[in-house]
């Protein structure tokens, strides 16, 4: 019986242990280079020294005509990002899925907060200036202006 409950406790210690690993790992305390928090589609040769969060937005509100700061998990992400999808915008469409950063999450969500007035997910930049969110998003498009955003921001690829 003894026995028993000495391999229960160890049970329960080692599935603690993995949580609070797992969380560790999840939270970002390590330090990663900037270029490694940047999507396959963003090259850049940047290092966390060489640009703050905020510096960062910067460079992608501005280098992208459309461009996204989301979590992949978030309704509202995914509904403006389905809204975004039906036009043709290909490279000049960037998301940022911030759940999917090793650390800094916060900090980015924060400088959003600085820069929109508002620190939820998704932001939505179109030609350097924040639309709103995912609600936002679709009331441009049901109202019939959304499109002519993208095409004054030169964002939508004609053919």
């Amino acid at each position: 019986m003894m026995r028993v409950k000495e391999c229960l406790w160890l049970t329960l210690f080692i599935c603690i242990l993995f949580f609070v690993t797992i969380y560790i790992i999840r939270r970002g305390d390590t330090k990663v280079g900037m270029g490694s928090l940047l999507s396959s589609s963003d090259k850049s040769s940047l290092s966390s020294s060489d640009l703050s969060v905020a510096d960062h937005i910067q460079e992608l509100i501005h280098k992208y005509p459309v461009m996204v700061f989301s979590k992949s998990y978030c309704p509202y992400s995914k509904k403006a990002k389905s809204i975004l999808l039906k036009y043709k915008l290909e490279k000049n469409y960037h998301v940022l899925e911030l759940d999917q950063l090793p650390s800094k999450v916060d900090d980015y969500q924060d400088e959003l907060g600085k820069l929109t007035g508002a620190r939820t997910v998704p932001r939505v930049f179109i030609a350097g200036k924040c639309i709103g969110g995912g609600d936002d998003t679709s009331a441009l498009e049901k109202r019939g202006e959304l499109e002519g955003l993208l095409r004054e921001a030169k964002a939508i690829v004609d053919e």
